[in-house]
């Protein structure tokens, strides 16, 4: 958002509608460029091990397909394709 807002001001002072860009002064966070971490085949063992057996298809789901709860839980049999 607050690119945006900085590019807009930008933009308008640039064609000269404002004398000043006052977004300038706002200090961009930094992007988390953490490396991505996979669960390893024992550590996924271990987990399924601890985990309520009703819960253990949606947790296999999301470990297998990288998909979010958000995307499994609005999933849909027209989404699925074998």
């Amino acid at each position: 958002m607050t690119v945006c807002f900085k590019s807009d001001f930008y933009l308008t002072l640039k064609t000269g509608k404002v004398d000043k860009n006052p977004a300038s002064l706002v200090k961009l966070s930094k992007e988390n460029n953490k490396r991505v971490r996979w669960l390893t085949e024992e550590e996924e063992v271990r987990s399924l091990a601890v985990l309520p057996i009703p819960y253990r298809p949606m947790v296999l789901v999301a470990l297998h397909t990288g998909m979010r709860k958000s995307e499994e839980l609005n999933l849909e049999w027209t989404d699925v394709d074998f």
